[in-house]
């Protein structure tokens, strides 16, 4: 099975996800997606965590995925499988043979 993070809206129309926001750093109200702001750097900052377990690759990427990928997203949502975070992260060079 496939591991995959769903990012939807509740409906209260508020940006849902299936994964923990474990680390608070820039939005203490929540995840976001589709633009730049704190938001979608925090959601940004968990799934590069969730996905590698390792808060330094998180830290270090987080800010890029966030704009590579999490300001791309449509306000409704998408999915984002694992492997495609691991695919992202080995592009930026990093050796992600222990994530997988």
């Amino acid at each position: 099975m496939e591991r995959v993070i769903i990012l939807k809206r509740d409906e209260k129309r508020n940006a849902t996800a299936n994964i923990p926001h474990t680390i608070v750093s820039h939005s203490p109200a929540g995840f976001e997606w589709g633009y730049g702001g704190s938001g979608p750097a925090d959601l940004a900052l968990n799934i590069l965590y969730t996905v590698t377990k390792n808060k330094e690759i998180a830290y270090e990427y987080h800010q890029e995925y966030k704009w590579d990928v999490i300001s791309k997203i449509p306000y409704e949502g998408t999915t984002i499988t694992y492997d495609e975070v691991l695919d992202w992260l080995s592009k930026k060079g990093v050796d992600i043979s222990n994530f997988s």
